[in-house]
């Protein structure tokens, strides 16, 4: 009887980033990591291998969580292997704003831009409203004239962004 059926498999983990987007409600599902497993062994054939991930796929987490993959050959000999996922935002802030802006204005031909922060509505699914950065363009005080489009944006620290456009419309008083 050979020794090597008291050997246990080769596992090897994935390294580097592995991340997994979050849903609606900021809470990544896991997957189905086996497959970022490679598993070796001297007597079994790796199609006839076990591969068990703890924990088990569809478990929900926030944030960073660990998970231990586990390879058993046909001699029930195993070894084990962990690394981990972080649950990312891929998915930029909603920004409601009117699509149209009526603009009262005392000379026809040019006006400046208004400041529009705090005239629509932004909202995320994982960053509080107080954190996202504000930003429109053309800049508040730029000189414009006749129909302008502004694009509101919200932005947060980790780069998504979301964006409306509203158009001016300067309405001449007489």
């Amino acid at each position: 009887v050979s020794q090597s059926r008291y050997s246990a498999p080769g596992i090897t983990c994935p390294v580097g980033p592995i991340t997994q987007p979050v849903n609606g409600a900021c809470v990544a599902i896991s997957g189905d990591y086996t497959s970022l497993v490679g598993i070796s062994d001297n007597c079994s054939p790796t199609t006839q291998m076990v591969i068990q991930q703890s924990p088990v796929v569809g478990t929900p987490f926030t944030a960073s969580q660990v998970f231990t993959m586990t390879v058993q050959d046909l001699s029930g000999n195993s070894k084990s292997c962990s690394f981990t996922v972080t649950a990312i935002d891929t998915t930029g802030p909603m920004v409601n704003c009117a699509s149209d802006t009526n603009l009262t204005i005392t000379n026809p031909c040019n006006y400046t831009i208004p400041n529009f922060a705090g005239t629509h509505y932004a909202n995320d699914n994982c960053t509080a409203v107080s954190s996202l950065t504000f930003n429109q363009t053309p800049a508040p005080g730029t000189p414009a004239s006749g129909q302008t489009q502004v694009v509101i944006t919200y932005q947060y620290a980790i780069g998504n962004t979301g964006t409306c456009v509203t158009t001016i419309h300067p309405i001449h008083l007489i």
